[in-house]
């Protein structure tokens, strides 16, 4: 017996203490499916170990191993295995090769490793060297967002507009579970909601899709206005009619507060009064005064306001009142006059303004009457003041007030205009005695107080001075006598020998020429200025003519002329008053012309006086006019430069040619004969001789004289 103990005791102790063989091949191709925002497949190739453990590890990779003759509780909901250093938590233990993860966030990325181990009871060997299995994944995401178009409304006519913005980033559809706060719900994507209450309401959205779901609250606001009202406050004279004059019209707030709404509490509002003809007010009770009568329109607005919440929710009344037109219209009040002179004044004093109940004129001098039309009398000089006064049948009274004035008789007269003007004599200016009245009649200017003689015939001048409607005028005849006017004519000429008749043309006035005569005509035949004067009683005019006397045309274009080529020549000619015509159609108003081409010239000049016509004849040479004189000759009887002697175009007068001690060797005047190099019929030595050559030239249509002295070389 005691050896049968013996052998249980030593088979248990061998049992408990044999260790495990720990596995030489680690799991491998991990791989991830169904995988969710709270959970995903994992599935993996197996190692050669009996079994395995699988860590996981939230946000970053797994930093711990199991620890050998250890046994570890596993959760597949993360945080709840056994948890290896930190955050490295057991999620699988066992045989098998996938399992599901679960408890997971939303848009998080979870490491993984897997560890192959063998063994039993207290005997565990994990592979944890080489190449372990390891992984990371992330899981998917959901966003729950939405909008709400208008946040604070009023609870009448509320409609919000809820816009869904939820996303995800899996494929598949979302459902959506809205919860609108007043116990009402909706799946649609996008829902409208009403309020039947008021209140500031949590509006819930649940997004949700396969394995994925997210939550957001946002807040909305229903308000309940006043109950606005209002009305004239309970005191005398306070009615919805009054008169224009010191009307005040003065109201109470009747508005009343609504219940409270089921979620939430009032606590401000504002008040704004608004006139129609813009007037405003924003106390709890206002009064207003109008200046104009009609009728008007009172409105009163109220608004209120959620606690916290910057937005109003208001209501309004509008009430019509009425303010009566003063009773009495300026436009219906009539003074026959405002001012007239105190000798036989009479005023009268009138209106039509409807309903009027009663009704007094005061007159300013301490008189008075209710009669309408009223007739008043003043009896001293002055301004008075007019008063009507009336009351209308409403009560409503009203008043005018203008005035009128009384003058004595003024001192009225002018000076400055004579009883009698010859035509067109200068302007007469007017002075009156007294400023600030009017100038009328024929040809007067009551701009600048004138009469203007600028028309024959009789004229009566009038300066009227008013005060108000008591005018005063003074008068002043005058006549405008007609002027014998004529005209000589325009300045004009007479030729030698002749005269011309100066004829005025108008007969029945005494006249007087410049040298006397007494004459209507005159015949002059000699220069200078005559004038002639005539007379109609005490008028006179005068008109002057300057006769001037002019010779026939008289010129000579000179001798037929020659000049060298470039060369021109001016022609002068002229006549008084004349015209110029030349044969080859050149017209000119002055007595010269230049002329620089060839040609036969013919002009005729012409004037009252007489006419004349010469000729020339022109001929400009092709070439200019030049002389040579050789340097150099050989008279040796080659017929080569034999002869020395000038050459070009001129005229040749004489040559004279000089040994060198100013013996004469030889002369010629003859044209075209020049010096053989002889003297005395002998040939001169080789060597240097002067020469002075005499010629002429044409320039400006005449000869020139002129002369050349140079030497010339005999070389033989």
């Amino acid at each position: 017996m005691r050896g049968f103990l013996l052998f249980v005791v030593l088979t248990f102790f061998t049992a408990l203490y044999t260790f495990a063989q720990t596995p030489t091949v680690h799991s491998s191709s991990i791989s991830f499916s169904k995988v969710y925002c709270h959970a995903m497949d994992l599935t993996w190739t197996k190692g050669d170990g009996a079994q395995r453990v699988v860590l996981a590890k939230e946000g970053s990779a797994v930093s711990s191993t199991p620890s050998d003759n250890r046994f570890y509780s596993a959760s597949d909901t993360l945080g709840l295995g056994d948890e290896i250093g930190t955050g490295n938590y057991v999620v699988y233990n066992g045989s098998g090769s996938s399992f599901t993860f679960s408890g997971l966030k939303k848009n998080t990325t979870y490491h993984f490793a897997i560890y192959e181990f063998n063994g039993s009871g207290i005997n565990f060997s994990y592979l944890t060297s080489g190449s372990v299995a390891k992984a990371s994944k992330s899981t998917e995401n959901i966003t729950a967002s939405f909008s709400i178009d208008d946040t604070y409304q009023c609870l009448s006519g509320n409609s919000l507009n809820f816009t869904n913005s939820s996303t995800q980033s899996a494929s598949g559809g979302i459902t959506y579970d809205w919860e609108f706060g007043d116990n009402n719900t909706s799946s649609l994507t996008d829902p409208n909601h009403v309020y039947a209450v008021a209140g500031i309401f949590k509006v819930k959205l649940t997004a949700s899709s396969y394995g994925c779901q997210d939550v957001v609250i946002n807040k909305d606001t229903i308000v309940v206005p006043y109950i606005t009202d209002f009305g004239l406050e309970s005191i005398a004279g306070n009615d919805s009619i009054q008169c224009l004059e010191g009307n005040r019209f003065q109201f109470s707030n009747l508005s009343e507060v609504p219940l409270k709404p089921i979620y939430g509490t009032y606590d401000a509002a504002n008040y704004l009064w608004l006139t129609s003809d813009g007037q405003s007010g924003n106390l709890y009770e206002e009064n207003f005064r109008f200046s104009k009568p009609g009728l008007v329109k009172i409105k009163l607005i109220t608004r209120r306001k959620v606690a916290r919440h910057g937005d109003f929710c208001a209501d309004s009344i509008e009430k019509t009142f009425v303010v009566l037109p003063p009773p009495l219209n300026p436009s219906l009040v009539d003074f026959s006059d405002t001012a007239l002179c105190l000798n036989d004044n009479q005023f009268i004093f009138s209106h039509t303004a409807p309903n009027i109940a009663s009704a007094t004129w005061n007159f300013g001098d301490g008189q008075a009457s209710s009669d309408s039309p009223a007739i008043h009398v003043y009896k001293s000089p002055g301004k008075k003041l007019v008063t009507l006064d009336v009351v209308d049948v409403s009560g409503c009274v009203g008043s005018f007030v203008d005035s009128v004035e009384l003058f004595e008789e003024p001192d009225n007269f002018f000076s400055g205009l004579d009883t009698a003007y010859c035509l067109n004599d200068p302007i007469a200016v007017m002075k009156p005695n007294l400023s600030g009245g009017q100038f009328e009649g024929g040809n007067v200017s009551s701009v600048d107080s004138s009469f203007n003689p600028s028309a024959v015939g009789s004229y009566s001048v009038r300066y009227i001075y008013s005060q108000g409607n008591c005018k005063d005028t003074f008068t002043i005849n005058t006549k405008v006598l007609d002027v014998p006017v004529f005209n000589l004519g325009k300045d004009t000429f007479v030729c030698p020998g002749a005269s011309i008749l100066i004829d005025p043309k108008i007969s029945g006035f005494q006249f007087q020429w410049s040298d006397g005569s007494r004459g209507t005509t005159k015949s002059i035949g000699n220069e200078g200025n005559y004038w002639l004067k005539a007379t109609d009683g005490n008028c006179s005019f005068a008109d002057t003519v300057y006769v001037k006397q002019i010779q026939p045309p008289s010129f000579d274009l000179g001798l037929d002329t020659t000049l060298c080529g470039g060369q021109s020549i001016e022609l002068s000619f002229g006549a008084e008053d004349a015209t110029y015509l030349w044969s080859d159609g050149y017209s000119s108003m002055s007595g010269t012309r230049v002329i620089d081409e060839s040609g036969f010239y013919e002009l005729t000049v012409s004037n009252a006086c007489g006419t004349q016509t010469d000729q020339v004849n022109i001929n400009i040479l092709p070439f200019a006019c030049e002389i040579f004189v050789p340097n150099i000759f050989s008279p040796n009887r080659d017929l080569l430069n034999d002869v020395f002697k000038p050459l070009g175009f001129f005229e040749f007068t004489d040559m004279t040619i000089f040994n060198e001690y100013g013996e004469i060797l030889f002369f010629t005047d003859q044209t075209g004969i020049g010096w053989d190099g002889t003297y005395d019929g002998d040939l001169v030595q080789s060597g240097t001789y002067y020469f002075l050559i005499r010629y002429q030239l044409p320039e400006n249509g005449s000869m020139s004289k002129k002369h050349i002295k140079g030497s010339v070389v005999v070389l033989y």
